[in-house]
């Protein structure tokens, strides 16, 4: 049984290094997918390791996610007319899968041994490879770095100011086309000071920590989503961005009011469209012209199968029981975190993955590729009931285990850390 396990596992960290490279590297959609199904099948073959988890209490939310989606998938196999629907179907299917990846990484030892190898080969090839032919330090393939980076304070000063430089480059790698990873990169940088300054912080604080998290939302929507809100409403007129000067502007408002008005026109609003269908595009086939690389793949029957934002592909889908669903994963998570952990860094951590579904609203694109390998990662530490039983000392020393390059010896003494906080 032991040798089973061990073989599960490492086959299942393999399979995730060679998404991240599928997602670099690779442009082949066919092998894309492959590796997905790979992931899948892995998670099914090996469900008997976490099967124990998921019918606890805390996992009530993620069992109704599934039973939901599995009869959204129901639905959409009768919709199957032709090949370009079954393709649309297995891809929206794969896509709603995504919370599949939280129980591998309930486990520490998993986890640990994911970042190790990850660490280990990712970080090497990035500069010799993935600069050149991915354009940079894309968090499509680099987001499992920010957890690191995230706790770069247990480091010895010298390694935590490098971490905060080459967090520097990745926020500003793709500016001002990449507004979200400089966001996310900020985001991540003001959580690294808070990991810093953690001894000072109260249950209290922690827990406004998590409101503020939250209330990033509001902030989205006055920057973007009041756009859509006064095109729904007639306030203001769809075509007001069709104009070159606007093209790098506000992309997000016309998804949502497409989006959402197909959702009401066709009255699937509650329910969804079912992954085999897509929702009506009209104000946004600007961005076909002005922003992205239009081929005939992307638009289907006039209709657009998903969107960059992960909330808008619930919405079509799943409808807002899906998006309901999918939400309550991530409010469950926050609250076990910051209300049910024995240390501070989960703690801090729920208040991440807070800010990290407010950015699902306007992009975290729901996929099973290294950018949500690395966000379920978060997510799963938030309900393990592993992590969040481990004190202070016992995550320092699980860090510790996970960081390779054998910098171990680098990490502060308990002595240091008291002095820098």
């Amino acid at each position: 049984m032991a040798a089973n396990v061990l073989t599960y596992k490492s086959l299942l960290v393999y399979i995730f290094l060679a998404l991240t490279f599928a997602n670099a590297v690779f442009s082949n959609t066919a092998f894309g997918i492959v590796i997905q199904l790979l992931v899948i099948a892995c998670l099914f073959v090996a469900r008997k390791e976490f099967s124990h988890f998921y019918f606890d209490s805390y996992f009530r939310w993620i069992r109704l996610y599934f039973l939901w989606v599995g009869a959204c998938m129901m639905r959409g196999l009768f919709l199957i007319e032709n090949y370009t629907d079954s393709r649309i179907f297995l891809d929206n299917s794969i896509r709603l899968l995504c919370p599949l990846l939280i129980f591998p990484f309930i486990n520490p030892a998993f986890t640990r041994e994911f970042y190790q190898k990850w660490l280990k080969f990712v970080l090497i090839f990035t500069v010799l490879l993935f600069y050149w032919v991915a354009g940079g330090l894309s968090e499509f393939y680099m987001l499992p770095i920010l957890f690191v980076i995230l706790y770069s304070p247990l480091f010895k000063r010298k390694y935590f100011y490098f971490a905060l430089v080459f967090l520097v480059f990745f926020s500003f790698n793709f500016y001002p086309d990449g507004r979200m990873q400089l966001l996310k990169g900020t985001a991540t940088f003001v959580f690294c000071i808070l990991v810093y300054k953690s001894k000072k912080l109260s249950e209290r604080k922690y827990r406004l920590i998590l409101k503020c998290s939250y209330g990033c939302l509001a902030l989205a929507y006055v920057m973007i989503l009041s756009n859509a809100y006064s095109m729904l409403n007639g306030k203001m007129d769809a075509e007001y961005t069709r104009t070159e000067d606007d093209k790098k502007g506000d992309t997000r408002s016309l998804l949502y009011y497409d989006v959402i008005n197909s959702a009401l026109k066709h009255n699937y609003w509650l329910w969804g469209r079912t992954p085999a269908r897509g929702n009506d595009v009209e104000a946004s086939q600007v961005l076909f012209i002005y922003v992205y690389d239009y081929d005939d793949s992307m638009i289907y029957r006039g209709q657009r199968a998903n969107n960059e934002a992960a909330v808008l592909n619930y919405i079509t889908h799943t409808g807002l029981i899906g998006l309901f669903l999918f939400s309550m994963i991530y409010f469950k998570a926050t609250y076990l975190a910051v209300y049910c952990s024995r240390n501070k860094y989960i703690k801090l951590l729920g208040s991440y993955v807070a800010f990290q579904w407010v950015c699902t609203w306007l992009e975290n694109v729901n996929n099973i590729d290294t950018l949500n390998v690395g966000l379920w990662c978060l997510v799963a530490m938030c309900y393990s009931p592993e992590f969040r039983g481990m004190n202070d000392s016992e995550f320092e020393g699980w860090f510790r285990g996970l960081v390779c390059f054998k910098m171990e010896e680098n990490l502060k003494t308990e002595d240091e850390e008291s002095n820098l906080s």
